[in-house]
């Protein structure tokens, strides 16, 4: 993983101020977001991984909040 996909997927995830919600997700900090978004330490696989697994689950959920607001929008 490298730093311009880490940035676009967490703020796909949990928009603008990602890397808290992320870090809190992934059981890291706030600080090491940081620097794995700005190249001063290489993203280890795993983390990788974690990361992108969070991420997929967080979007899946909004997608399903989003659904679920059409819906009752559409019901209205």
């Amino acid at each position: 993983m490298n730093t311009t996909e880490l940035t676009a997927l967490g703020v796909a995830a949990f928009g603008e101020r990602w890397r808290t919600a992320l870090a809190a997700d992934i059981g890291k900090s706030r600080e090491m977001m940081y620097q794995y978004e700005r190249g001063k330490f290489p993203i280890p696989d795993a983390v990788a991984k974690t990361i992108r697994a969070a991420c997929a689950k967080r979007i899946e959920k909004r997608i399903a909040q989003l659904q679920a607001t059409l819906l009752r929008c559409e019901l209205a």
